[in-house]
């Protein structure tokens, strides 16, 4: 978990990763592309309110239909077998320094298992979350896929060099 202000609106946030989100449906089901969830500590009594309950617990589920939040996807691949590893999308997360000038912290995410577990890494800024999610099915849900993610300006990928690096296992900003 980490927390910082990336979308630059005066209010922290807090960042979760569930790397196992969807998980295995069937034994030999692998895909597992993994969430992480932004949450906006504006939106955390709605989000707690949201079951019904103001009790302090908040149900991730519910974290996108709040209008600071936000829940950020893996990719799923392709087929189910062993060679088509599951990405693990928030396997670690840590906010870090603005690292692209637009004057806001931004995200970095790593997916340990992306292609076949060479690993990956993702710099997110903010400010793409909203353009990206207005691509995934031309409506503003709050969940964003990271393939549409990827094809903003202020987002960048980090690949590992070979399978079985397991790049993004951890991730964290070093200061300057």
């Amino acid at each position: 978990m980490a927390v910082a202000d990336v979308d630059c609106d005066g209010i922290r946030e807090v960042v979760i990763g569930a790397p196992e989100h969807l998980g295995r449906q069937h034994f030999i089901d692998t895909r597992n592309p993994g969430a992480v969830y932004l949450v906006s500590a504006a939106d955390l009594p709605a989000a707690d309110a949201a079951d019904g309950q103001a009790d302090g617990i908040v149900h991730l589920g519910r974290v996108a239909a709040q209008p600071r939040s936000w829940k950020l996807v893996g990719d799923t691949p392709q087929g189910v077998w062993i060679g088509d590893a599951p990405q693990y999308l928030g396997a670690s997360v840590a906010a870090v320094d603005d690292m692209n000038g637009d004057g806001c912290a931004d995200l970095l995410l790593g997916a340990r298992a992306h292609d076949r577990f060479a690993g990956a890494a993702y710099l997110v800024s903010a400010p793409d979350l909203a353009a990206a999610d207005r691509k995934d099915a031309g409506d503003a849900d709050g969940i964003v896929y990271l393939r549409n993610l990827l094809r903003e300006p202020g987002t960048y990928e980090f690949l590992g060099e070979r399978a079985e690096d397991n790049a993004g296992v951890a991730v964290v900003g070093a200061p300057d």
